[in-house]
């Protein structure tokens, strides 16, 4: 039930996210430039909201979407530091293992995903009210494997590159 704009705080001090998982709320206003800085992010998901507005172009600014393989290395030693020195910090648990496990709901339907930053590479803006044309740098993230932008006021023509999305698994412009 969060509500008003989502923070710009979001893109400018958390610059290190891989997932972002914001669905559901009562956020409105437009997408904000600050997202574009979230460079590592590979789970993006605003959907169900309020937003409107469109696209930002410099979303391709999202290099783990960007690229055809991500450094699974980088990515695993950044959950662990982080989960090791959680539990450090805190002493909650001895453990040294850490299994992300997340909840991605596509088109009604929820999936688990047990390490997700490894596998998952997903932006979902649907079930808002963005309108303008579909940029055509997201047909530039060679490494998205989905993307969906359903149940939106989107207009214009489809970029045709979009056929170059050659890791795309899903896509739901409906």
């Amino acid at each position: 039930m969060l509500s008003g704009p989502i923070p710009s705080w979001v893109g400018e001090s958390m610059q290190q996210l891989i997932i972002l998982i914001m669905r559901g709320n009562h956020f409105s206003g437009n997408l904000t430039l600050p997202l574009c800085y979230l460079e590592r992010i590979q789970l993006f998901d605003l959907s169900r909201n309020n937003l409107s507005g469109g696209i930002p172009t410099c979303l391709n600014n999202f290099t783990a979407l960007s690229g055809n393989n991500i450094n699974k290395t980088e990515t695993e030693n950044r959950v662990h530091w982080y989960n090791n020195t959680y539990y450090e910090i805190y002493s909650i648990s001895s453990y040294s293992y850490y299994t992300l496990q997340i909840t991605w709901m596509w088109k009604g339907v929820e999936r688990n995903f047990a390490n997700p930053e490894l596998t998952l590479r997903s932006i979902d803006l649907s079930c808002n009210d963005l309108t303008g044309k579909m940029p055509r740098e997201i047909t530039y993230m060679f490494g998205l494997v989905s993307l969906n932008l359903s149940r939106n006021s989107f207009s214009g023509e489809i970029p045709s590159e979009i056929v170059n999305l050659r890791s795309l698994e899903s896509l739901d412009l409906s």
